[in-house]
């Protein structure tokens, strides 16, 4: 138990003692976020896409279940939702945002501020393995088959606005969620056979539904991210040590390594 406490002192000192982390905290108490203009452009802002079930003999006794969940009206809902979810997102952390209604209010402040363009969005059906197995003496039985997973994906033109010393972007972002199987073997003993005894939960337009509005709001939160870096970077006096990027918990007031949760700079 005491090497545990002593490691546990260890790594909250190398916490506290963290410069960037400290710089991170001092943004999130009073952040400085500019204006942003947010548009979505409408020819591109659903497409999907139909796994190739060409691909593997194993796959073709399953046929694509994204036809039966995604139609015009689950694009809409899909849209409506992840739009309002994402600006309302955007203004709960405290980003002053315009669209389309109000666009020449946006430019006509002379101030640094940036546009988003929402370029491209897909959800993808996606096959992959399921495998269950139980150990015996000698040897194992196992259970398989295919499960779908679905991606949401985006991609956002991200451009400052009246600076051009600042870099234009290219985000990409993806969240998923996958069909789930719940079982447990079983056996027969009268005919010595084990059998796999489950229930298939299907992913259905209510989970994409679902994802859609756990992207957008993953989606505002890596945007106060991203100035949150930026801000780290260049309030930091060895920005070239800058070793973690970070993200911001607005629940719990944290700052963490972000890791995967950010977004990818495409460009």
């Amino acid at each position: 138990m005491r090497n545990i406490s002593n490691i546990l002192i260890f790594l909250l000192i190398i916490v506290a003692c963290n410069p960037t982390r400290k710089i991170g905290e001092k943004f999130t108490t009073n952040p400085e976020l500019p204006p942003i203009l947010v548009l979505f452009e409408p020819e591109l802002y659903i497409n999907y896409h139909k796994p190739n079930d060409n691909v593997d003999s194993l796959l073709r006794d399953k046929p694509p279940h994204i036809d039966k969940i995604i139609n015009n009206e689950s694009f809409d809902t899909i849209a409506i939702n992840y739009k309002a979810e994402f600006i309302e997102q955007l203004k709960s952390f405290g980003f002053n945002v315009f669209n389309s209604e109000n666009i020449s209010d946006f430019f006509s402040m002379d101030t640094t501020a940036y546009q988003m363009t929402f370029v491209q969005m897909t959800i993808e059906e996606h096959r992959v393995d399921f495998s269950d197995e139980i150990k015996l003496d000698v040897t194992s039985v196992a259970f398989d088959t295919i499960i779908s997973v679905f991606e949401f994906n985006v991609w956002i033109d991200f451009v400052p606005v009246s600076n051009d010393t600042l870099p234009k972007h290219l985000l990409f972002s993806s969240h998923s969620v996958a069909d789930k199987i719940l079982g447990r073997f079983g056996y027969v003993r009268r005919e010595g056979n084990y059998f796999y005894n489950y229930t298939f939960f299907p992913v259905n337009v209510d989970d994409i539904i679902d994802l859609s509005l756990y992207a957008a709001k993953n989606h505002a939160n890596y945007l106060f991210d991203y100035f949150m870096n930026r801000y780290i970077y260049f309030k930091y006096r060895k920005s070239d040590r800058v070793k973690y990027y970070y993200t911001y918990d607005k629940e719990t007031g944290k700052i963490y390594n972000a890791n995967m949760n950010r977004f990818i700079f495409m460009k």
